[in-house]
């Protein structure tokens, strides 16, 4: 793969607006973010289908029809469970899932020419050397967020036509048009929750999980032919001449995503209030699980702020 990009990267020069789909074709933006949300899509579906399996038999028979695709999620979704499937799903119906997507994309291109011309004399030469080049360097840093309701991203938002893009195995060069880890990462939620006494990382009581992936791709490649003639000429003449072409390019994409559990009613109760209270201009308590999932992801950009400074501060 990366033998084929290289060139590729070579032969296509200079980009005003660098752009993921530059490197993999066929993937923009809006194709990475369809691939992140149907990963998850699958994370959850699989989850669900797991928690059938250790149910009734009505629950193991629903999976099956599932599994064989004899029957939608939506449809699922509509059918009676057992009283333990239906207190397992309604813990996790409205939790969600959100996203924190930093692209930043760096490009140069570095051209050089150099020419010598020599004027042989009978006890010495004359020669004159030139050059000139150009550098150019081009940078974009895309963010943006995004947040799903569990029950909506399984059951209608991610269809199986919106899904039809994603990829199903990893993807070593451009790591993020791939999948990328979000099933471990919601199952680990998942049984923490369960079975490990997951607990709030602040006053509130809402559990929350939060990863940060961060994925770096360098390309670089360079063409530098030259010649030079030996046996010198009458005249003034060119004697060497040489040609450098060097291009790099740098694509750090980092992901944020938080998992939280839909807030308690006395937090819904507290938020509903303290929004009655404050002013027009403060920022609103959350009161959904998405809303939570977003103050995670402040909650977690600023963990790395913290980090950064902390590193510049050990450095100098």
């Amino acid at each position: 793969m990366t033998t084929l990009l290289v060139p590729a990267f070579l032969l296509a020069g200079c980009n005003i607006h660098p752009l993921p789909e530059d490197i993999s074709k066929d993937d923009t933006t809006y194709q990475i973010v369809r691939k992140v949300r149907c990963e998850a899509r699958d994370a959850i579906r699989n989850i669900a289908i797991s928690q059938l399996l250790d149910g009734s038999d009505d629950d193991k028979h629903l999976a099956k029809r599932l599994t064989d695709k004899k029957l939608t999620f939506l449809e699922a979704y509509r059918k009676d469970f057992s009283q333990e499937t239906k207190q397992y799903f309604d813990r996790y119906e409205n939790a969600a899932i959100a996203y924190d997507f930093q692209l930043n994309i760096t490009e140069t291109n570095n051209n050089e020419l150099s020419v010598k011309f020599l004027k042989p004399f009978s006890n010495g030469s004359r020669s004159i050397g030139l050059g000139g080049g150009v550098e150019l360097s081009r940078r974009n840093d895309r963010s943006f967020r995004i947040a799903d309701k569990f029950a909506d991203l399984a059951v209608s938002e991610a269809t199986d036509r919106y899904c039809s893009i994603q990829s199903a195995k990893i993807d070593i060069v451009y790591p993020l048009t791939g999948r990328i880890g979000l099933s471990e990462a919601l199952d680990t939620f998942i049984k923490l929750n369960e079975f490990g006494n997951l607990s709030s990382n602040d006053d509130k009581t809402s559990r929350k999980f939060a990863d940060l992936i961060e994925f770096t791709t360098k390309l670089m490649g360079s063409f530098s032919p030259k010649f030079s003639i030996e046996e010198p000429k009458a005249g003034f003449h060119l004697s060497e001449a040489s040609l450098t072409n060097a291009n790099s390019r740098t694509d750090t994409h980092t992901v944020t995503f938080s998992l939280s559990l839909p807030p308690s009613e006395k937090e819904i109760v507290q938020a509903k209030r303290s929004s009655a209270q404050t002013k027009p201009t403060t920022k609103p308590t959350a009161v959904t699980a998405k809303d939570l999932a977003i103050e995670e992801l402040d909650r977690q950009q600023g963990l790395r702020l913290n980090r950064s400074l902390e590193k510049f501060l050990n450095k100098y």
